[in-house]
């Protein structure tokens, strides 16, 4: 029930908004934005927020403005007045497949099934330079590099494409080597190798300068799986990779040596990871995240059976 204290802060709130609206003089807007700032903390939960994607644009002129205290009122009206959709991207004209952002922050990379990668700069909204194009099936996943500089996708013809994010182009052939969909990837730590992981059950690893030159994997690939591989990653030194399948079981592989080193398999679901420097936690999700069990595993050397269940 609202409250006499709710309604009237509600008033006040809507009164604010509504002098955003008038695109008042940034000095005028930060007065505003400052009185509003003054209400108790413990009364904004009864607050109905406007939208981010409304708001936003109006708060131009402080964001713009070189005065550090403009800046400072917007953050903290974000934060605490308006609901939690900062930017809505439009600009792909399929479903989104996948999006990532940048390690330093500064960039997202989205993939679609209109078959183009872009980028957007997630302090405006804005999409940087123009869409990827190279692809000619629909994107599946999307990944930067640790340097922020690189880009990687893959798509349903079962290709993978590195990309310069400074300069939205292609960087060298494509990368062929999978016999069905790539359906996720990821770069080593250092930026030099790339894994895969497919519909097909394989995983491959990709040389980044030499697949760039010839498109082709290195070796033969990883072979275990008996459903498709949903799930790849690399461990902290880049010496492992671990992934998950829909057979519902996790293997670690020793890079080098092209053979696994570790296995455990769980009978309660498809299994998702995401490795950690001391730990690799895995998301055991029955039914598609329906009945949302959590298994942590440690993992302990390289000897088989090498985990031991965290509780």
């Amino acid at each position: 029930m609202e409250t006499p204290l709710a309604g009237g802060l509600q008033a006040v709130y809507d009164a604010v908004i509504s002098s955003l609206q008038c695109r008042r003089p940034p000095m005028l807007q930060f007065r505003v934005l400052q009185s509003l700032m003054r209400v108790p903390s413990e009364t904004m939960g009864f607050l109905r927020r406007a939208r981010s994607v409304d708001i936003l644009p109006l708060l131009s002129a402080l964001l713009e403005d070189c005065n550090p205290e403009y800046k400072e009122v917007v953050r903290k009206f974000l934060m605490e007045f308006i609901d939690g959709c900062i930017f809505i991207m439009d600009g792909h004209t399929g479903y989104v497949s996948s999006v990532a952002f940048s390690p330093d922050g500064k960039h997202v990379v989205s993939g679609s099934s209109d078959s183009t990668v872009r980028i957007w700069n997630p302090q405006t909204g804005k999409q940087v330079e123009r869409p990827l194009q190279g692809h000619t099936a629909p994107i599946v996943y999307v990944a930067f590099s640790a340097d922020n500089g690189g880009i990687i996708s893959t798509d349903k013809d079962n290709i993978l494409r590195t990309w310069d994010a400074g300069t939205a182009e292609p960087v060298g052939a494509p990368f062929r080597g999978h016999t069905q969909s790539v359906l996720c990837v990821a770069f080593s730590p250092d930026g030099k190798r790339i894994v895969s992981g497919s519909y097909d059950q394989t995983i491959r690893i990709w040389d980044v300068e030499a697949a760039e030159a010839t498109g082709k994997p290195v070796g033969e690939p990883f072979r275990g799986h008996t459903k498709s591989v949903l799930c790849v990653a690399f461990s902290p030194d880049g010496k492992r990779i671990v992934l998950g399948s829909y057979d519902q079981t996790i293997r670690i592989w020793d890079v080098e040596a092209a053979e696994a080193v570790a296995g455990l398999c769980s009978n309660q679901g498809d299994l998702y990871s995401n490795p950690s420097p001391s730990h690799f936690p895995v998301f055991d999700s029955s039914n598609f995240l329906l009945q949302s069990t959590v298994y942590i595993w440690l993992f302990l050397s390289l000897c088989i059976p090498p985990m031991q269940i965290i509780v």
